[in-house]
């Protein structure tokens, strides 16, 4: 099916409106299940996307957590419609593996990101100059396993997809609106059966049941104190907003 068509520009002052086009949601509903709750969230999150990208009062990048089995076809699908959405402000693509290796190749200091917080500052920025919505996507977030990977690839996002944020995020880069941002968090650590049988479940206990998964996927035992309760912080945050993808 096809999707929708280009976005203009945006007006107003910096950071201000930008437009984010028309998701496809014909084919969120063949992949996911027409009537799904990961349906709904899919559809949900991009409006939320497009809202928060025209309002130059907001300034939380909208995230989504999408979950499914190693060999389904219809995450990529999906992934691929998801792209198009992003056609002016660009698509950052990174996996855990590229930021983990960045990372120690770099020796980045505890607490610094490393190379990946810099691709992602360089993005997001560009895209607050240029006013163009952009799109994050974050593959094999369930083989993150050690305090190093989770510094470099995932904490990177915490600060950019807080609703609390009532101004731009100051970076090295300069200030982000990260509003005009979409993050998308990609895993596979379901089990096909595991999978059928979450994308029969009603939106809340989806909700609970994919954090629970997150939870599952980045066991406690692994990490120190301190990467435990940005974890717990960043899960509570991509929780709310999950899909999965079975097909």
């Amino acid at each position: 099916g096809g999707g929708g068509g280009g976005g203009g520009g945006g007006g107003g002052g910096p950071g201000g409106a930008a437009v984010v086009p028309p998701l496809d949601g014909a084919l969120v509903g063949r992949l996911l299940g027409e009537g799904s709750a990961s349906a709904a969230a899919v559809r949900d999150w991009a409006d939320a996307w497009r809202a928060a990208a025209a309002d130059p009062r907001s300034f939380a990048a909208s995230r989504l957590v999408l979950l499914s089995h190693p060999q389904g076809g219809a995450a990529a699908q999906l992934l691929r419609s998801l792209r198009s959405l992003a056609s002016r402000g660009g698509v950052l693509e990174m996996t855990v593996e590229d930021c983990t290796a960045a990372a120690a190749a770099a020796d980045a200091a505890a607490g610094d990101g490393g190379p990946c917080q810099q691709r992602l500052e360089r993005h997001l920025a560009a895209a607050t100059a240029a006013r163009a919505p952009s799109l994050v996507l974050l593959r094999g977030a369930e083989r993150c396993d050690s305090d190093r990977c989770f510094d470099a690839a995932l904490g990177i996002l915490e600060r950019f997809v807080d609703p609390n944020e009532r101004q731009p995020v100051l970076t090295k880069e300069g200030a982000v609106r990260a509003a005009l941002a979409a993050i998308v968090v990609v895993a596979a650590p379901l089990s096909a059966e595991r999978c059928a049988s979450l994308r029969l479940m009603a939106s809340r206990e989806l909700r609970l049941q994919a954090a629970a998964e997150l939870e599952a996927m980045w066991p406690s035992s692994r990490f120190s104190y301190g990467v435990r309760v940005a974890k717990r912080a960043l899960i509570n945050r991509l929780g709310g907003s999950a899909a999965v993808a079975c097909g």
